[in-house]
């Protein structure tokens, strides 16, 4: 089974690294558990990226205000 790093999966999921690890600081249950040493970059696995895919995809940001009536 092959990992891939996080700028890897950043660009897969169609965002960047930055966000990426925002978005794992805001939901730390996505973390995956490996890391690459010495580097300390998180290892993801094809279950880590679909559990993230599903999470992103379920979670919708309403965003702004409501609009007057």
């Amino acid at each position: 089974m092959s990992e891939k790093t996080t700028a890897q999966v950043a660009d897969q999921v169609g965002t960047s690294r930055k966000n990426l690890n925002l978005y794992l600081v805001r939901h730390p249950e996505l973390r995956p558990a490996k890391r690459l040493q010495p580097s300390g970059d998180l290892l993801w696995t094809e279950q880590d990226i679909q559990r993230l895919i599903e999470t992103r995809a379920t979670r919708k940001h309403k965003g702004g205000r409501p609009k007057k009536k």
